[in-house]
């Protein structure tokens, strides 16, 4: 057999045990990423064991992806069924498949947005301590000096004072380095689960806290626009 007939035979057999492992994963997270790491692997078995199948080598298509699933924390491989419940499965599938990819588009864009709340928090907290000292207060005012409307005032105050506008940009510039730093190290290596779910839970609460502030100003600045058309067009009935 010629190099070139062996390297076909040897992709066809990569190639037809990949489709049975992704047919047998179904709706395993990242499996297209999976299935290309697999391609690698089985290619440097074969190339280590040239006159055996791999099926031999590392066992059949259908426990491999078995194995997977157990490790991603999904029920065991079912057969497909037919009517209502089997399209439902397969839309379920699809959407999950489909989330992947968009998450990781949106992924930048979500931590930009983590950053910039948290380089405002940090400017709020920081006023908070402020107030909190001067007044010498420093209980049952937290909820108000941390509030979305309290921030909005602070912003407000920080827009016409050039050392506190330096302050905010600063803050912004680190809080941005530290959101995309810990959602970096988390995408590249895994965490310790209560680390994940604690960065989750705290990035989804400054996410909330940041677009109630942005809704604010945005409802503000529509209202004093408003005013202003109001008090125009009295002016102009007035004369």
């Amino acid at each position: 057999m010629t190099e070139q007939s062996a390297h076909g035979v040897v992709d066809g057999e990569v190639e037809a045990y990949l489709r049975r492992v992704s047919d047998r994963l179904g709706d395993v997270p990242d499996r297209t990423d999976l299935v290309d790491e697999l391609r690698e692997h089985l290619v440097e078995v074969h190339a280590d064991n040239p006159d055996v199948e791999l099926t031999v080598v590392i066992g059949s298509p259908e426990s491999y992806a078995d194995e997977m699933r157990t490790a991603s924390g999904l029920p065991p491989w079912r057969p497909a069924t037919r009517g209502t419940r089997a399209r439902v499965a397969a839309v379920g599938r699809w959407l999950r498949a489909s989330s992947v990819p968009v998450g990781r588009d949106l992924r930048g864009f979500w931590w930009g947005i983590r950053g910039l709340a948290l380089g405002l928090f940090a400017l709020v907290l920081l006023d908070a301590v402020r107030y909190a000292a001067a007044s010498n207060e420093w209980f049952g005012l937290w909820s108000f000096l941390l509030s979305p409307s309290r921030a909005f005032d602070v912003l407000v105050g920080a827009w016409w004072s050039t050392q506190e506008m330096t302050l905010l940009v600063i803050l912004l510039v680190c809080g941005l380095a530290t959101s995309v730093w810990a959602g970096g190290r988390m995408a590249r290596c895994p965490v310790r689960p209560w680390v994940s779910s604690l960065v989750i839970v705290l990035g989804a609460l400054l996410g909330l806290w940041f677009a109630t502030v942005f809704w604010d100003l945005l409802t503000t600045a529509v209202f004093a626009h408003q005013q202003e058309l109001w008090e125009s067009q009295a002016q102009v009935s007035g004369s």
